[in-house]
């Protein structure tokens, strides 16, 4: 495969454009970035971006980016699970030095870091799972999806399940059934 970081377009702007081009979609912007005037620059991005050599460079470089980020990206990673590596042996030597000590409470604290460090204490979100009994709700959680279930519902539904509920527990009295008292009457 050729070496595409040497390789160019004819003229040093439309490589410009091309590496514009690659950084950043917009054809207006990287025609600017290339250095074409700002007043033509949305026509001259639009005619440039169409020519095959240019497609063909701004390819060739969105590869090399990709492959320079899939780089940096693994050299993160090391670098992410070298500090959680150090942070482990850190907390396992304190702790081992708690032990030599004698420090018991020192122990379980070094034992409560390591587990929260390595997430043994919270479950993650993916692990919580509802499998859908109303039953297994709280007050507070009930409360919550049936407030949540009132925004997105047809507000004569719910008023007839309000009704009907408060029917049911004995909250109201089926007044329907009863001639309702004439306007202006106190009971």
């Amino acid at each position: 495969m050729p070496n595409v970081a040497n390789r160019t377009l004819k003229s040093k702007r439309m490589e410009a454009f091309a590496v514009a081009l690659a950084n950043n979609p917009n054809q207006t912007q990287a025609a600017i970035a290339a250095g074409y005037s700002v007043r033509r620059a949305k026509a001259q991005g639009c005619e440039l971006a169409k020519r095959p050599e240019v497609i063909k460079r701004v390819a060739e470089l969105a590869v090399t980016l990709s492959r320079r980020a899939t780089k940096a990206m693994e050299v993160a990673l090391k670098a992410d699970d070298l500090n959680r590596k150090l942070v482990l042996a850190g907390i396992m030597e304190t702790i081992e030095m708690a032990r030599e000590q004698r420090k018991a409470a020192d122990m379980l604290k070094g034992w409560e870091l390591l587990g929260k460090t390595l997430g043994m204490w919270d479950p993650a979100p993916d692990d919580v799972h509802w499998d859908g009994d109303l039953s297994k709700l709280t007050d507070e959680q009930l409360h919550n999806l049936a407030k949540s279930l009132e925004k997105i519902a047809d507000p004569a539904v719910v008023a007839r399940a309000k009704r009907t509920l408060a029917l049911e527990t004995g909250e109201i009295i089926d007044v329907e059934s009863t001639p309702a008292a004439p306007e202006g009457d106190q009971w």
